[in-house]
């Protein structure tokens, strides 16, 4: 009506690489208003794009292990309780603290505990479900999120007691980092949800709450909430 569009359009090359464009298309009227043709330019956005997309990753995960960050985490627990209220279905979070992290760093410097979280995140991907998301969220702080777990509370409970430990075996099984003996267990917290009562930061702060209590108890512990 305008006689004026303008938008992304995607087009395939000889070699069918698909190319993102930005697109406008004027119509050319005659005197009497009347279109006689119509005007389109393409500009080439591939490297915009390409470039929105690192952005929107940068921002999205940690820089360190590549791991979904806590922003991502969030979206992905708030799209996990839509999918247990949906389905009928109990999930997971199991909260991760490195004990003597600290000391790992003021000890051994801040490269062989860089080269610790590294090794931890790849053992906690090999260990837990394709499905499950494994985040990184603080410095020493990893979380586990299982969207489905179990469809009662029992058996859930039974299933991701038996992820907890998988993960405390895998993460003791880290015996030497760059060399160096690894003084550093895990203290996990577990909660557990299946309806929509409980807020995201709610979710994780009962997961949080339950690693201190493994804490306390001398570390390399699990709890549940």
């Amino acid at each position: 009506v305008k006689g004026f569009w303008s938008g992304e359009v995607y087009n395939k090359k000889a070699n069918d690489k698909i190319i993102p464009l930005r697109s406008t298309i004027t119509a050319i009227k005659d005197k009497s208003g009347k279109i006689t043709h119509f005007l389109g330019q393409y500009i080439d956005i591939g490297e915009q794009k390409d470039k929105e997309k690192v952005l929107e990753y940068q921002a999205t995960h940690d820089n360190l292990t590549g791991l979904p960050n806590r922003l991502l985490l969030l979206d992905r627990i708030e799209h996990a309780i839509t999918k247990v209220v949906r389905h009928n279905l109990v999930g997971g979070i199991i909260f991760i603290d490195l004990d003597n992290f600290k000391e790992v760093n003021d000890t051994l410097g801040h490269d062989i505990g860089d080269a610790l979280l590294v090794s931890v995140a790849k053992k906690l991907k090999e260990v837990v479900r394709d499905e499950d998301t494994v985040s990184k969220i603080g410095g020493d702080e990893f979380i586990i999120l299982a969207d489905n777990i179990g469809s009662t509370n029992n058996e859930a409970r039974i299933n991701i007691d038996v992820l907890a430990k998988k993960i405390q075996e895998g993460l003791n099984s880290i015996k030497y980092i760059s060399g160096y003996k690894n003084i550093s267990t895990p203290s996990i917290g577990v909660t557990l949800f299946n309806d929509s009562s409980v807020s995201v930061r709610d979710i994780i702060k009962q997961a949080d709450t339950a690693m201190y209590v493994a804490k306390k108890q001398g570390k390399n512990a699990i709890e549940f909430f």
